[in-house]
């Protein structure tokens, strides 16, 4: 796929306030804890029956508009990253402005469906390696009249649900609609000071596994799924039956705080659970072994779980952004989940999207999305070696 980028320009906030600009956002614990980088995500749109292949053009206009709309609320993805006086981390919420690209693509938008992961589509996001910028977008036109929107999104001004809220505030900008404010302050996700961890890195002890042998036992779709995947990986990689083999999931704290946290919040919630099992255990056993200990990794985070977290984050870094190397135990797989996100109802008043989804994923990352088909089934996005992907292609269709 051949693809014309044109040079990048800044859309700042419609509405300049001057007031606003000085401020600052203090990064909660929370946002220090995940890695520094964007995370890029492609949103694809057909031509409508009917439009004239010009209707692109008019619509990147409107996608501009709306984007200095809805910079005014969500200010953080205008700002830069800073320091304060005491030189922790902040955003500058300055209004600098996102950064956009039009391009165009000398292809068909169908005939790059279903959107396989790799350095092809990943040309369809803007380049976003160190950037300054929190958010990046390239406007993409296809032959067919058809766009794509490839957004990357600075991890550390939020995460994917926080991130999904200002993709619908955009969104309904665009439409005409009102925005809700969202909230700045963070601070309902610092470490406790001082701080007071319960346990230490790799969260708490693994209890006993109970009735999950029993015929029948139920267990959730991501549960199951997991499992299965993660198992599947175990083999294809030819770990040792004496191996050790541990994953994470990432479990959004949100559901867990409840009232404690917003509604509106804007920032990261999302915290890691981890799971642990031998090697031989897990490729052995029947599948309902390795979605039990998924389901007991999940269980175990509460409050307590995720506060202890941070206070054990806030006792060993040392005042940088970005997790360092050495605080997370290694798992051989990370899970995270896509599919409770409204991918599909990005609505700017053009339809339905064709596909949402990421045009890669990290290296040892799995992430499972609602399939384009929209009919309930999930596509998994991974990246793994290619001998490890050739056979996990063929376990993962084994039960």
């Amino acid at each position: 796929m051949e693809i014309t980028r044109g040079q990048n320009r800044l859309i700042k906030p419609a509405i300049e306030d001057g007031l606003s600009n000085q401020m600052t956002v203090l990064l909660s614990t929370w946002d220090l804890m995940v890695p520094k980088r964007h995370v890029p995500v492609i949103y694809a749109y057909e031509l409508p029956d009917g439009a004239s292949t010009d209707q692109p053009q008019l619509v990147s206009k409107l996608l501009e508009d709306g984007l200095a709309k809805a910079l005014v609320e969500y200010k953080e993805y205008a700002g830069r990253m800073s320091k304060d006086a005491n030189g922790s981390p902040v955003f500058a919420l300055n209004g600098q402005g996102a950064a956009w690209f039009d391009a165009e693509a000398r292809v068909a938008l169908r005939d790059l469906m279903p959107f396989p992961p790799g350095d092809d589509i990943f040309q369809l996001v803007p380049p976003h390696r160190e950037a300054e910028e929190f958010l990046l977008v390239q406007f993409t036109r296809f032959t067919c009249g058809g766009f794509t929107l490839g957004i990357a999104q600075d991890h550390q001004v939020t995460d994917g649900e926080g991130a999904f809220m200002f993709m619908d505030a955009w969104f309904s900008a665009v439409r005409g609609q009102r925005i809700h404010s969202p909230l700045h302050d963070r601070s309902a996700l610092m470490a406790r000071d001082p701080p007071q961890p319960k346990f230490g890195k790799g969260g708490r002890p693994r209890t006993a596994m109970k009735d999950l042998e029993e015929e029948g036992a139920y267990f959730t779709t991501f549960e199951s799924l997991a499992g299965h995947l993660w198992r599947c990986v175990a083999r294809a990689r030819g770990l040792n039956g004496e191996m050790g083999c541990k994953t994470s999931v990432a479990v959004n704290a949100r559901r867990i705080l409840g009232k404690k946290l917003p509604d509106n919040y804007n920032g990261n919630a999302t915290i890691a659970a981890f799971a642990e099992s031998g090697v031989g255990d897990l490729t052995e056993k029947p599948l309902f072994y390795a979605a039990g200990i998924m389901r007991e990794a999940i269980k175990s985070v509460d409050e307590e779980y995720i506060f202890s977290s941070l206070d054990c984050m806030a006792l060993e870094r040392k005042n940088q952004t970005g997790i360092p190397d050495h605080w997370l135990p290694n798992p051989s797989l990370y899970f995270t989940s896509w599919v409770n996100l409204p991918l599909y109802k990005t609505d700017f008043g053009w339809g339905t999207p064709l596909f949402v989804g990421p045009p890669l994923a990290p290296p040892n990352v799995l992430v499972l999305i609602p399939s384009h088909t929209q009919d309930g089934s999930i596509d998994a996005v991974a990246t793994v070696s290619a001998p490890v992907m050739e056979k996990l292609e063929s376990y993962a269709f084994e039960i």
